[in-house]
């Protein structure tokens, strides 16, 4: 399988778990699509939250020993809500792959050419 597949398959997987919740849950049933961004991208910032607390990134006390179980699962956590705000959007993996090629792309070219982001090159 490749990895566009994994991906392709994440997120339908992922339309799955939407489908199966809009059953089984009213606010999921009654929400317009507006709210359900909302809130998809409040759970992100609060995912994102949760995977920071899991990475010693605070300077000022000592680093201490990583539970990659416990990132990977937060990771995880997380991307089922990015998969779903891009579901809720109306973007399709294919889409996604088209404008995350592009903006790389764009980063690349900035990284090398425009001042207050080239790299020195050495």
């Amino acid at each position: 399988m490749s990895n566009f597949d994994k991906y392709d398959e994440i997120y339908q997987r992922q339309k799955e778990l939407m489908d199966y919740l809009a059953q089984k849950r009213e606010w999921y049933r009654n929400a317009n699509v507006f709210e359900k961004i909302r809130v998809t991208i409040l759970s992100i910032i609060d995912e994102l939250m949760e995977l920071l607390h899991e990475l010693p990134w605070k300077p000022w006390k000592n680093l201490f020993e990583l539970n990659r179980e416990k990132v990977i699962e937060e990771f995880a956590d997380l991307l089922h809500f990015v998969i779903q705000l891009q579901i809720l959007l109306g973007i399709s993996p294919e889409v996604a792959y088209k404008y995350y090629i592009k903006k790389r792309e764009v980063n690349f070219k900035r990284q090398k050419e425009v001042e207050g982001y080239k790299v020195d090159e050495e």
